[in-house]
């Protein structure tokens, strides 16, 4: 699908979290919470808003994660923390 530039692209820590957020949006599964280099590849290439999805329970890790993601992709990149796991 052709979508606009601004579109981001959600990351999530599982496949079927995945699953479910692609539904609305583009979405990219971390496999964990660890950004591995073909992830950052993929959104290197892709240039488009970059929206980090973790679990509650790893919320002390967006500031970090935030920060390095930003530095290589040299865009801003926005944090969702919720209750609800976007699997459920």
């Amino acid at each position: 699908t052709d979508l606009p530039r601004y579109t981001p692209i959600v990351l999530v820590e599982d496949l079927i979290s995945a699953h479910k957020v692609a539904q609305v949006s583009p979405a990219l599964c971390l496999f964990g919470t660890h950004i591995h280099d073909v992830a950052l590849n993929v959104l290197i290439k892709e240039n488009r808003p970059v929206i980090l999805w973790l679990d509650k329970d790893q919320y002390g890790l967006l500031p970090p994660k935030v920060n390095r993601l930003q530095s290589f992709l040299k865009h801003p990149v926005k944090w969702v923390s919720t209750d609800k796991d976007p699997k459920n």
